[in-house]
């Protein structure tokens, strides 16, 4: 159990709703009544193999929904942050704020640390917008 008292260090529910219960039953059983440390590696394991992938916010979402990653991904989810923290949102960001090509080009830049070769520019923020826009009518 210390294995689960370690990974549970920084849980403030845990700490203060479990762990007494969880040492109580530690001591009230012999060993024997435990599985092994691998057994459970194991079973996190086969758990894992099981398990499906979902995305927590919607900014994960779009930034993973495809095959291979790329600029538009990186595009989709800042945009996803942004609409996250307008003010309908609860957030600071006005619902009227907007950022024009150029900005979001050089924030792509340097969000992404691009080498100068793979910078991208104006034209393909205003092309990734209108691949958004046909995206939605469609």
């Amino acid at each position: 159990m210390d294995i689960v008292h370690e990974a549970s260090e920084h849980n403030y529910q845990y700490e203060s709703y479990v762990k007494d219960g969880v040492e109580r039953l530690q001591y009230q059983y012999d060993l024997k009544y435990w599985p092994k440390p691998s057994e459970v590696v194991q079973a996190i394991g086969t758990d894992a193999e099981r398990a499906e992938v979902t995305a927590y916010n919607e900014a994960t979402a779009v930034a993973t929904e495809s095959r291979k990653s790329g600029r538009s991904d990186f595009l989709n989810a800042f945009l996803a942050r942004i609409d996250d923290n307008r003010m309908r949102e609860c957030g600071f960001i006005p619902n009227s704020f907007a950022l024009s090509d150029g900005v979001m080009a050089s924030l792509v830049n340097c969000g992404l640390d691009l080498k100068v070769d793979e910078l991208v520019n104006a034209d393909f923020i205003k092309r990734f917008r209108q691949r958004q826009r046909q995206a939605k009518r469609a």
